[in-house]
């Protein structure tokens, strides 16, 4: 791939800053406060006519006083200011910019999008915007968006025509402890693109999928190249608004984009190994999913729960995607079956039902299955942690009953058992996806999901997640690189 303007944008070292004033309700503030309080290791210029400092950083009149050069440029002034900074950037050498303000072509300004767009070509600048929230880079620490992030970035790229999308989702992702490496709001795409964004993050190591908020592609032919591009070197996961009448007629007051009608989308995502998602909770269903799973050699799905019903769904799920759901051979039956309760369903799905042996169930079985040969995904339902067990020690009438130094023991050995699981769920030689309802606040779930594993909330949506998995393969296999 080509370089990227974007380069400079997501990994600027030093911004200067127009719109914020010590006035913390205003928008550029608020940014510029996300900014700081997540800790921006580069130099930050305010830009205010009157203000001598900005949240205690010194304030600069206008660019050209700050004297050294300056990486980017965000913009969070009323539209009819932007032209004229846009010259004034010129003129100082900075030649990148975040545009942050509205009031441009999504409502009728058409004319000052395209004296922006004339002042960025005489100052030889790249922007993104206008009428977006901004940028995040949380690998560098570079986030101006309304929400301030917290915890350690993840491995998700995404590229939104909708701001809510990239800056509302933070908490969302972090709860679930996935997280974005970057972000880009592309607004309404005055200059730099979503062809462009998929340019830019083929080339970065951390982002391990590409997500998508789409709302129009301005640029199909380029678009489907890239995209099939990107499509061989990591998965691209796509949520497509604005098909129907409604829809359309939201994203024309929105970003100004115009949409495309289902099926052409449909068609086009199919061709370039777009994976398609029909809900933002599908999005990073799929995206927890491929950012940590290989990708799989078929399209054979094993199943191994120890509840009945929530292996009888993923069963469902399964087929009505599509995938297949052998029945195991005799000879993997009977090396599950050394491990099973004698009430224990063993064919596909593998219902233990009640479990006696948690290192057999949560470690041996997974291994038994995925080295069989018989599988290239397994589903895994039936999680928790020694947690579970323990509002034995409260209850009145059991604690007296029980031995302290025992459940100390137990709770000991669930610790070692969590690095166990951890340790063979994490070298399967086929993607394992789980499933189970409870939190990550349980020990087990949280350690393995800190470990890589990927875990959803609902046997369907693991289900589903495998189908969109099954999908990328089966493009990737049939599109090498």
């Amino acid at each position: 791939m080509a370089h990227s303007p974007l380069t400079e944008i997501m990994n600027a070292r030093s911004i200067a800053f127009y719109g914020a004033s010590n006035n913390v309700s205003k928008m550029g503030s608020s940014q510029l406060v996300t900014m700081i309080s997540n800790g921006y290791p580069g130099a930050i210029y305010p830009i205010h006519p009157s203000e001598e400092t900005v949240f205690g950083l010194r304030a600069y009149r206008s660019v050209g006083e700050i004297g050294t050069p300056v990486d980017l440029a965000v913009i969070v002034l009323p539209a009819r200011l932007v032209p004229g900074v846009i010259d004034e950037l010129g003129a100082a050498g900075v030649r990148r910019a975040v545009i942050v303000t509205a009031g441009f072509a999504e409502v009728g300004g058409a004319d000052l999008q395209d004296a922006v767009n004339e002042a960025a070509h005489r100052a030889g600048l790249r922007y993104v915007g206008p009428n977006c929230i901004g940028v995040a880079n949380l690998h560098a620490r570079l986030n101006f968006t309304v929400f301030p992030f917290a915890g350690e970035p993840g491995s998700i790229g995404m590229l939104s025509h909708s701001g809510t999308f990239v800056t509302h989702l933070m908490p969302y992702l972090h709860a679930r402890r996935l997280n974005y490496a970057e972000a880009i709001s592309l607004g309404n795409e005055g200059d730099l693109d979503i062809v462009d964004g998929l340019q830019y993050y083929a080339s970065r190591d951390q982002v391990r999928v590409i997500t998508c908020y789409i709302e129009a592609i301005r640029r199909g032919r380029e678009f489907m190249a890239t995209a099939a591009d990107v499509s061989r070197v990591k998965p691209i996961v796509a949520l497509y608004a604005g098909g129907t009448d409604a829809g359309a007629r939201a994203t024309a007051s929105h970003t100004a984009a115009m949409a495309a009608p289902e099926g052409i989308i449909d068609g086009l995502f199919r061709q370039t190994g777009i994976v398609r998602a029909s809900t933002i909770e599908e999005v990073f269903d799929f995206a927890c999913v491929l950012s940590r799973c290989a990708v799989p050699r078929g399209n054979r799905v094993g199943i191994l729960t120890n509840s009945g019903g929530p292996g009888v769904l993923m069963a469902d799920a399964v087929s009505r995607l599509g995938l297949s759901l052998p029945s195991f051979s005799p000879a993997l039956q009977k090396e599950i079956g050394a491990f099973a309760p004698g009430t224990a369903s063993l064919a596909n799905p593998v219902d233990f039902t009640f479990i006696n042996d948690w290192e057999a169930f949560f470690s041996r079985v997974p291994r038994l299955i995925a080295e069989s040969g018989e599988v290239d995904v397994l589903l895994f339902y039936g999680f928790f942690g020694i947690e579970t067990f323990l509002h034995y020690r409260d209850h009145p009438a059991v604690a007296p009953s029980l031995n302290p130094a025992l459940m100390e023991a137990a709770l000991r050995l669930g610790t070692d058992l969590q690095h166990t699981i951890a340790a063979s769920l994490r070298n399967l030689p086929v993607p394992i996806i789980c499933s189970t309802f409870l939190g990550l606040d349980e020990s087990l779930i949280g350690h393995l999901v800190e470990s890589g594993v990927p875990f959803l909330p609902t046997p369907e949506r693991a289900a589903r997640a495998a189908g969109a998995l099954c999908r990328y393969g089966q493009w990737r296999r049939t599109h090498p690189e």
